[in-house]
């Protein structure tokens, strides 16, 4: 999902099922929140793994 917020370019994403994985690296927290709740918003997602770091 694409977010003006976040360097995309940064952070991957990888779904199984219905969980999806966020890594990668983001530069503050806020980053970091913001990206699980565009994955947790998006359709059929009943689980977030958020592994992104912040650097």
């Amino acid at each position: 999902m694409r977010n003006a917020e976040i360097d995309g370019g940064k952070v991957k994403v990888a779904s199984n099922g219905t969980t999806v994985t966020l890594s990668g690296s983001v530069s503050s927290y806020s980053e970091k929140d913001h990206a699980g709740i565009v994955a947790w918003n998006a359709s059929g997602v009943n689980s977030v793994l958020d592994e992104i770091a912040v650097t």
